[in-house]
Parts: C-alpha cells; sequence; structure tokens
C-alpha cells in the first residue's frame, strides 16, 4: 500500500479526530469548563501513560472475566 493510498484513507477520519482533540485542549487549557468534568486530552494520555500498570491489570481482569463469561454462554447454550 503506497503512503497516499493510506493517507487516503487513513486522512478523514484523522482530521476531526485531531480538531476536536485540539478544540478540547483549548478549553480546557483555558479553564472554560472545570478539570473536574473535562480534563484535557494532554492530562488523560499523561496519565494513561503513567498508570498504563493498572489500566493494564484492569483491561486484563476485564477481558478475563469476558472470555469466561463466553465460554459459559458456549457451554451453557
Amino acid at each position: 500500500m503506497t503512503l497516499r493510498r493510506l493517507g487516503s484513507r487513513i486522512g478523514p477520519p484523522l482530521i476531526p479526530f485531531v480538531l476536536v482533540t485540539i478544540v478540547l485542549e483549548i478549553v480546557a487549557l483555558n479553564g472554560w469548563i472545570p478539570s473536574y468534568l473535562m480534563p484535557a486530552p494532554s492530562s488523560v494520555l499523561r496519565s494513561m501513560i503513567e498508570d498504563r500498570e493498572e489500566l493494564f491489570e484492569g483491561f486484563r481482569s476485564t477481558a478475563l472475566a469476558a472470555f469466561a463469561g463466553l465460554a459459559l454462554s458456549f457451554v451453557l447454550g
């Protein structure tokens, strides 16, 4: 897949995502919405990086429960 073709597939959905993220960052940094209601996207990303072990553990336990429920539904269904 060429770079131009990849850009034409990824670009259209990426542009609104980037624009909305920039607007939300500006709104949060200017304090127009309190940070307890909407934290800045940069602080969310920072928190995801800093707390990645805890997030991964939560993901792992949730995925395990979901797969256990799926297996149980296959057996009982």
